[in-house]
C-alpha cells in the first residue's frame, strides 16, 4: 500500500462569549489630549475577554463627534488602543468584540469642553468704617458649580452668587486684608 496518509493539521480555538466593558460617561476640559483604552486606566478603563486567539475582526472601534486618529501603533482593529482626541466635541467611542461565541458592543461618551475661564474681579480697597466690598465675579465656559472660598465673613447673597458683597469678620478687619477666590467646577 500507500502507507500512513496524514491530513494537514486542525486546530480548534475554544473561545467564551466575548466580553466588553468600557469607563462611565465623563466631561474632560481640554482637547488634542491622547487616553488609552486599556484594562490599566481610570477615565478610559477598558477590558476585553473571551477571545482565545484574535482575529482581524475580533474587535471594532468606532468614535463619532469629532477630529481622532488612532496613534501608538494601534488602529480600529487594536484590542487596546491609543486615540487622540482634537476636537472639543462629544465623542462617542464604540467597541464591538466578537468571536465564534456571538458579538458585544459597548459605548462610552467622553465630552471634551474648554476650560472655564473665572474672574474674581479687581483688588479693592474698603473703610473699616464701612467695611463691605461689592464682588462681581464672572464665568465663561462650561462649569458646574462655583463658590468663592476664603474669609470669614458673610456674603450677603451667599458664596454661590457671582453678584454678593462680602462684608469682612472683626478679625480680617483688624488684620487688614482678606483675600477672596472665585472657583469653578
Amino acid at each position: 500500500g500507500c502507507g500512513l496518509i496524514k491530513a494537514a493539521a486542525q486546530t480548534i480555538r475554544v473561545d467564551a462569549g466575548p466580553t466588553a466593558s468600557l469607563s462611565p460617561d465623563i466631561t474632560i476640559c481640554g482637547n488634542n489630549l491622547t487616553f488609552k483604552f486599556d484594562p490599566s486606566q481610570t477615565v478610559t478603563k477598558t477590558k476585553l475577554t473571551g477571545t482565545a486567539q484574535t482575529q482581524p475582526d475580533t474587535y471594532t472601534w468606532d468614535i463619532t463627534g469629532g477630529a481622532f486618529s488612532f496613534i501608538g501603533g494601534t488602529n480600529q482593529n487594536s484590542q487596546y488602543p491609543q486615540i487622540l482626541f482634537a476636537d472639543f466635541a462629544p465623542y462617542t467611542i464604540q467597541v464591538t468584540h466578537k468571536n465564534g461565541c456571538g458579538t458585544i458592543t459597548k459605548t462610552q461618551m467622553i465630552t471634551f469642553v474648554q476650560a472655564p475661564t473665572v474672574d474674581a474681579g479687581i483688588d479693592q480697597n474698603i473703610c473699616a468704617s464701612n467695611p463691605t466690598a461689592p464682588l462681581t465675579g464672572s464665568i465663561t465656559g462650561s462649569y458646574t458649580s462655583f463658590q468663592w472660598v476664603g474669609g470669614t465673613g458673610t456674603f450677603s447673597a451667599g458664596r454661590n452668587s457671582l453678584i454678593t458683597t462680602y462684608t469682612p469678620s472683626n478679625a480680617e478687619i483688624t488684620a487688614g486684608q482678606v483675600t477672596l477666590t472665585l472657583q469653578a467646577n
